[in-house]
């Protein structure tokens, strides 16, 4: 699930990941989407992988994997 939202001075996205039982949500302060670098929707993705591989390596931590 992805929701975007854009008024003048910001932007706000959020997408869910029910695999993965996360949602995140990111709000930026420019309504000039190519001030960010990239697309917001991946700097969603990157967060939710890396609190993904966070995760995965704390439980195997604690497995003693």
């Amino acid at each position: 699930m992805n929701e975007s939202v854009s008024f003048t001075g910001y932007t706000t996205d959020m997408m869910y990941f029910p695999e993965h039982k996360i949602a995140v949500a990111v709000q930026v302060n420019t309504s000039v989407g190519r001030d960010l670098g990239k697309p917001l929707g991946r700097v969603l993705s990157e967060i939710v992988e890396q609190v993904i591989r966070s995760t995965s390596a704390d439980a195997a931590a604690g497995s003693g994997i």
